[in-house]
């Protein structure tokens, strides 16, 4: 069943469900005096009650929360115009309280019963879902439901911090219900059996979570490692176990798959928290490994190259130097309106061999497509991989040619995948300058494909 459809059937009083009449009686005009193991009952109840819930049942309840239990924003605007003209301590105070949603108190009622934290993050996962049908939402609504979302992020980020987080390391021997779980969810190279599994927890391998102290057998998020002796310039021989070598030879951790467990936690960082966690144990454990590298993917690379040739985009990807580079390679340039259509049908040949005849223009375009392309909004780079890395601290190190040569690879990227490497030294200054003045971080290699 679809989680949210139509918004008319939601709000029908005739839909009224037996969780929406709960939440009206045990959380509407809730008293702040009242004891907190009331509270915790009350919350343990609802947990109960939106879990027996079907999907239209919890989109119902999800969008009464954020109309009946939101800001009283006349309390606020009385608790202000007290502040203006006496501010002070206690004034202060009541215009924070009175910006606060009533549904907060919900949520830290919910945040103290046994297992609320990972209902917390189900139940933000099912807000994203109701979220996403925003085209059948009234602005009013959509309002209220991105405010529930900015509320319940910043708790969760809070009681997600570090100091809640545990970083363990997953090998064959851990619990064959963890191992599913992180087969399971594997979003960038999906594991193609247990020999697979075994290969990314063995030898020279490393598999790393974070798990938090109240939902200690739910994986958070996990990255996967290959320790080597150089920087990887695919991802076949990595998967396939085919660059093994000695262990006093190994010198480079190479993070070749992160992927984020739990839907919930959308745009909650812990994917920084977890590389640096990772980097101090592995300079533990592997003194002479010192450099860290990524071998990751470039999605949307394809499909931005081919949306630039079809004119449907303000970037202009046949500039000067991939006029020169197809010349280069036997093109005809004197009609660019002729060329892109020829590009096009060459590029969605998905073949990997007629790719080699225009190369060059590739990796030149997709350095400009990790480095030069902005989002609108924020000038930052518009690809949300190059994003996260750079925004950590990396530097924009090589691209690859080939370094994907499955067909998700090629749909994604022709193919290409790039290194992001961690100079352990300088990832705090490059991260200022890439958060304060957009700077992008590359490497010599990267600076001549431009």
């Amino acid at each position: 069943m679809n989680l949210f459809c139509s918004k008319s059937r939601l709000i029908s009083p005739r839909f009224t469900s037996n969780l929406t009449r709960a939440i009206g009686k045990n959380w509407l005009n809730l008293k702040d005096v009242e004891p907190m193991d009331k509270r915790i009952k009350k919350g343990q109840e609802f947990i109960s009650q939106y879990v027996d819930a079907n999907d239209i049942e919890k989109a119902e309840g999800i969008t009464y929360l954020t109309k009946h239990l939101s800001v009283d924003f006349e309390k606020m605007n009385d608790a202000i115009k007290v502040y203006q003209r006496n501010p002070n301590i206690q004034s202060s105070k009541d215009v924070y309280i009175s910006s606060r949603p009533e549904y907060m108190k919900l949520f830290q009622s919910l945040a103290n019963v046994p297992e609320g934290i990972q209902f917390l993050c189900n139940f933000r996962a099912d807000l994203i879902k109701l979220l996403k049908t925003q085209a059948q939402t009234s602005p009013g609504e959509l309002s209220h439901l991105i405010r529930m979302d900015l509320v319940l992020k910043d708790m969760l980020t809070n009681w997600f911090s570090l100091s809640n987080l545990s970083l363990q390391r997953v090998t064959w021997d851990s619990s064959a219900s963890l191992i599913q779980k992180l087969v399971s969810k594997e979003a960038v190279h999906p594991a193609k059996g247990l020999i697979d599994v075994k290969r990314r927890m063995g030898d020279n391998r490393r598999c790393f979570i974070f798990v938090h102290s109240a939902m200690p057998d739910e994986p958070l998020i996990v990255v996967y490692v290959a320790l080597m002796n150089k920087i990887a310039d695919n991802v076949q021989e990595i998967v396939k176990g085919m660059d093994l070598v000695e262990k006093n030879e190994l010198t480079t951790a190479n993070y070749y798959s992160i992927s984020s467990l739990q839907d919930g936690l959308k745009g909650i960082d812990l994917g920084n928290l977890l590389i640096k966690s990772v980097v101090r144990e592995l300079q533990k454990e592997a003194p002479k490994v010192r450099l860290h590298s990524t071998i990751s993917p470039i999605p949307g690379f394809r499909n931005w190259l081919l949306r630039c040739l079809h004119g449907n985009s303000n970037f202009e990807i046949l500039d000067q130097k991939s006029i020169i580079l197809l010349k280069g390679a036997n093109f005809e340039t004197s009609d660019l309106s002729k060329l892109s259509k020829e590009l096009i049908i060459l590029i969605e040949s998905n073949s990997l061999d007629v790719y080699e005849q225009f190369k060059d223009f590739l990796m030149h375009s997709c350095a400009r497509y990790i480095c030069d392309a902005r989002t609108l909004s924020s000038n930052f780079p518009i690809n949300p991989v190059a994003h996260f890395h750079l925004h950590n601290g990396a530097q924009v190190y090589r691209l690859n040619w080939r370094g994907n040569t499955n067909s998700r690879g090629i749909e994604q990227s022709c193919g290409l995948m790039v290194n992001y490497f961690y100079d352990i030294e300088k990832v705090q200054e490059n991260s200022a300058k890439y958060i304060n003045n957009k700077t992008v971080h590359i490497s010599d290699k990267v600076r001549n494909l431009l």
